[in-house]
């Protein structure tokens, strides 16, 4: 019975003060939300191992260069003749195997879909330990025809997903011929749908050509690859790599090289792992600060409650009965808690999915039973923790109902010392550090996104293709170019399309031809070593990018073959070349020389801090790219973003212009940089997920404050109004003394948050830490939460009659 009366008691407690028990609940749930999406990701990502073989003896192998292989040194992949010699020479590695990226065409029976095969070195999924679901691997004499080109049609294995698409997980198919890049490829397997590739998102495997010829440095004859090695029985990665280090010295063909192993595990994890552990060490810490931003709620309401718990003790409760009460209001608590936050990170994960599915297997993202269990336990610790203070306070409690501690806040109820003062303080810092991290990624992520660093994305669409299809390789280089303006008409005709134009690479990629803006290059660069690139592209490139031409002309429908041969320099470019104004001169002495005829906007390398000079050159002059196999990149510009449906028939375009042309990859160019945004895109949504929680909790706290303040005043405060004091003046110094305890939260907060958004700056490129109004903004809005929650908790405090207050005290 004591227990029934005990469990009335926690129940009747939160029924009375329903607005009270929903705050907590409230805060507590999204702090609970944002640590369950943080495990979900962790449970899958770095938590579940790889399914490998004794997974802990694979490594990734890379090789650093120069000065002994220093820490700075970058970290460059193993090339074909090297990792032969490891396999052959070295007795650290039971194998060594490596692989490459492809993309190909699939045929009529994938509905002509471009797809992502990676080429596989012999027994390369052997070492790995993993086998196929149907079928079988591949052979010695599949990777030998791989070689030599000859022999039966190359094998190709089905990953899991392209099966169920694009064959209807129809078992027929393994033994049967299917078109890759217009070439027969007999399907020899299909993997396991668990089945998961170290770097992720494959849709096949083909065999990859044995080893190179021994290539020269200083050619384009090397080609590198990523790199896989099985440890010996008993050797460490330490002495692997060392005793690998000293036979590729022994090769003398990289200067002073030096091996570095990493742990697979680490390896196909390391582009988020990093970002995981900050975000779960921060949702850890805002669960904690949730918890104590709501202390102050619970303590006023257990103030509030004194009379009754006073008479309860009277009537012969005891300090267990009240324990009992405070432990039935946290298993409800808790229980709400955990399952709204729950729903909240269901409610999320998708969204999350969405934005994050190219990290880390995304698709397989879920709350699991696990995670969901070990959420419900951080719930009912936090509540656990709010609750306590609370409860000790109604352990005070004595059979008197003028209790001891009432009668002393009443002595000295000029400066009471409430209990949420210092969780005040501390959940307006947390909120101003969340917040402050999160608008810089955002803000940056939102500026490179809108062009503040190139050409914007909103409304671009993106067509990569090349002239890989039936009669493409033989197909004259002015044909090439007739048969892309005829694309790009057809593009043009497209309803809602306002600009088209193409080109060999963009402006914010990578990749393209290496230039240098004079034949004397800038001390200190090797000779060797380009300082710019050359890109060619279409009269209407710069028009569907938005970049506006500084001075003089762009290029002009003439500028083809026969005519001068011209270019256009960018700012970064006109900085580095040997005039002050390079503009009607020759872009380098000689005969072949092109004359600079217009300056354009220089472009950063996308979601990089660097930005190279780059010179542009008119696509149908041939300058440099020689449209050989390499791709051509068509960009579109609609009035608004484009849909799936207008990707859709941009996809279908290029085939019906010409056989010869390719679809290598359709999307929006907001897709693709989100997607190249990596793991701190995923960092910003879960932060913001957090700032909204610091927001609460900032709020929250400052209501604390208040209603806390005011239950241990409320003797002197109803005297007070009694007197005549205003209502209004009495909840004003409420509200002044909870923001001078707010104030100095929210300015620690704010340096913390600087500190923090450096920290991310130094190691994400595109992160920008000097806008002003990166801090300002959300130092300004944990402010006005506070002020709101503090004015609507003043006005609520002071309700009521004086003598009412009084004769309940």
């Amino acid at each position: 019975m004591r227990l029934l009366a005990a469990a009335k008691a926690g129940v009747r407690s939160l029924r009375r003060a329903p607005g009270n028990a929903a705050a907590v609940v409230l805060v507590l749930s999204a702090a609970a939300a944002a640590s369950g999406l943080v495990e979900a990701v962790w449970d899958r990502v770095v938590a579940q191992p790889l399914p490998y073989l004794a997974p802990g003896d694979l490594v990734t192998v890379t090789v650093a260069a120069g000065e002994g292989g220093a820490a700075s040194a970058p970290a460059l992949p193993v090339f074909g003749h090297e990792a032969l010699s490891l396999r052959e020479e070295s007795s650290a590695f039971a194998g060594v195997a490596r692989w490459s990226p492809h993309r190909a065409v699939l045929g009529a029976e994938g509905g002509g879909r471009t797809i992502r095969v990676a080429l596989l070195g012999p027994s390369l999924l052997e070492m790995l330990g993993v086998g196929p679901a149907a079928g079988r691997l591949f052979t010695p004499e599949e990777h030998l025809g791989a070689e030599s080109g000859k022999g039966a049609s190359p094998a190709l294995l089905l990953g899991h997903d392209l099966w169920r698409s694009a064959f209807g997980s129809s078992p027929e198919v393994v033994g049967t011929e299917v078109a890759l890049d217009g070439v027969p490829v007999r399907v020899v397997g299909v993997m396991p749908a668990a089945f998961r590739f170290p770097d992720g998102g494959w849709d096949g495997w083909m065999p990859m050509p044995g080893p190179e010829p021994r290539p020269r440095f200083g050619t384009f004859t090397m080609r590198a690859s990523p790199t896989v090695a099985r440890l010996a029985p008993g050797r460490s990665p330490a002495a692997a790599a060392e005793e690998a280090t000293a036979l590729l010295r022994r090769l003398g063909e990289r200067p002073d090289p030096q091996v570095r192993l990493l742990p697979l595990e680490e390896a196909a994890t390391a582009a988020i792992r990093p970002t995981l552990e900050i975000l779960r060490a921060g949702a850890l810490f805002l669960l904690l600060a949730a918890a104590l931003s709501v202390v102050g709620l619970r303590v006023s309401r257990a103030l509030a409650e004194r009379r009754e718990s006073a008479i309860r003790r009277a009537l012969g409760a005891t300090g267990r009965d009240e324990a009992l009460a405070a432990i039935v209001r946290i298993l409800l608590v808790g229980t709400a808690v955990a399952a709204l936050g729950g729903l909240f990170a269901h409610t999320l994960l998708p969204l999350l999915r969405a934005i994050a599915g190219e990290l880390g297997a995304g698709a397989e993202w879920e709350i699991s039973p696990g995670v969901a269990g070990r959420g419900a336990l951080l719930a009912l610790s936090a509540v656990a923790l709010a609750e306590l203070p609370s409860m000790l306070t109604s352990l005070r409690v004595s059979p008197d109902t003028r209790p001891a501690f009432s009668a002393g806040v009443a002595r000295g109820a000029g400066s009471p010392r409430p209990l949420a003062r210092p969780f005040l303080a501390f959940g307006a810092a947390t909120g101003s550090v969340l917040l402050i991290v999160a608008t810089v990624l955002a803000g940056s992520g939102r500026r490179l996104l809108g062009g503040a660093h190139g050409y914007g994305a909103a409304g671009l669409a993106q067509v990569t293709l090349d002239f890989g299809g039936p009669g493409g390789a033989t197909l004259p280089f002015e044909s090439k170019v007739e048969t892309l303006d005829r694309l790009a008409a057809r593009f043009a005709g497209f309803g809602g399309v306002e600009a088209v134009g193409y080109a060999n690479t963009l402006p914010d990629e990578m990749q393209g031809d290496g230039w240098a803006p004079s034949e004397t290059l800038p001390p200190g660069v090797p000779h060797a070593v380009f300082v710019g690139r050359r890109r060619a592209v279409s009269p209407g490139l710069f028009a569907t990018l938005g970049m506006a031409v500084l001075r003089g002309r762009g290029f002009l429908e003439t500028d083809r073959r026969g005519a001068e041969a011209v270019a256009v320099f960018d700012r970064r470019a006109v900085a580095l070349s040997d005039r002050a104004d390079p503009l009607g001169h020759p872009e380098r002495p000689g005969a072949d020389a092109a004359r600079v005829v217009g300056v354009v906007p220089g472009a950063r390398l996308f979601a990089r801090r660097e930005e190279l000079a780059t010179m542009y050159v008119p696509f149908a002059q041939g300058a440099g790219h020689g449209l050989g196999p390499r791709k051509v990149e068509v960009v579109i510009r609609f009035r608004e973003e484009p849909t799936g449906e207008q990707l859709a028939a941009l996809s279908r375009v290029p085939g019906a212009i010409s056989p010869a042309l390719r679809v290598l990859r359709v999307e929006s160019v907001r897709a693709r940089r989100i997607r190249e945004l990596g793991s701190p895109v995923f960092a910003a949504f879960a932060l913001g997920v957090f700032s909204l929680a610091g927001l609460l909790l900032a709020a929250v706290g400052a209501g604390s404050q208040v209603f806390e303040t005011a239950a241990q005043s409320a003797r002197s405060l109803a005297v007070r109004r009694a007197l005549g004091g205003s209502d209004r003046r009495v909840a004003g110094e409420l509200v002044r003394g909870t923001l001078i305890v707010a104030g100095p939260g929210i300015a620690a907060g704010g340096f913390l948050g600087w500190v923090a958004a450096r920290l991310v700056g130094n190691r994400v490129a595109w992160v920008e830490t000097g806008d002003p109004l990166f801090y300002a903004a959300p130092i300004a809005l944990v402010g006005l939460a506070v002020v709101l929650a503090a004015l609507r908790a003043g006005r609520r405090a002071v309700r009521g009659e004086p003598a009412v207050v009084l004769r309940s005290l």
